[in-house]
């Protein structure tokens, strides 16, 4: 009798499937400089759900200077009556069956139920004000703007879609850290530690 294994099984049971790492977070907690340095890290896939939304709204983010100034803003009102996110999401859920990814998400954390470290970036609003400016040099009207359009709207967003609370609800996640005192050098080393061990105790 001859047994046909799908590609999870496969992996698992030649142990070479690995967990994914999914970092959630608003916008300017960190989550995607350090997702990038984490999948370097480990040797890990990278994939950013902002990244996969820009291209199928037609963004290009080689070209413009930021998401959030007047046309990335406007690309973004659009998914008030456009399934993109669920389209993202589903996607997400995808690669995340094949495992050994590091995820730089909003909403996933809460979506995938499978083998995963999970954690949460947070950030106070001065602080996250404060990065927004300095690193993508826009004002503060502008800054605030740019929290106002993506965390609240998000927040409501995927409230709406898939009843999950993005703000307040932390139950998913293994490992919750405020950046706000933290450098980039600070919140990598914390977090490559945590995920080291992690990786290590993990049961698949």
């Amino acid at each position: 009798m001859y047994l046909k294994l799908n590609s999870l099984f496969y992996m698992i049971f030649m142990n070479t499937y690995r967990p994914n790492i999914i970092i959630c977070g608003q916008v300017a907690t960190g989550k995607s400089s350090l997702a990038k340095l984490i999948a370097k890290d480990f040797k890990m896939e990278y994939i950013s759900s902002s990244t996969i939304l820009k291209g199928d709204m037609g963004f290009n983010y080689t070209k413009e200077k930021a998401f959030w100034d007047k046309k990335g803003l406007s690309l973004f009102k659009e998914r008030k009556s456009k399934d993109f996110d669920k389209k993202v999401d589903k996607l997400q859920l995808k690669f995340a069956k094949e495992g050994g990814k590091v995820f730089d998400t909003w909403a996933l954390g809460w979506l995938y139920k499978g083998k995963a470290i999970k954690i949460m970036l947070l950030a106070s609003e001065p602080v996250k004000l404060s990065r927004l400016i300095e690193r993508d040099k826009i004002t503060k009207k502008d800054a605030l703007k740019a929290l106002y359009e993506r965390d609240n709207k998000n927040a409501k967003l995927f409230k709406d879609l898939y009843g999950i609370d993005i703000i307040k609800d932390k139950s998913p996640f293994d490992l919750v850290v405020n950046t706000d005192y933290l450098t980039q050098e600070d919140g990598h080393k914390l977090l490559k530690d945590y995920i080291s061990k992690a990786l290590k105790k993990i049961v698949i």
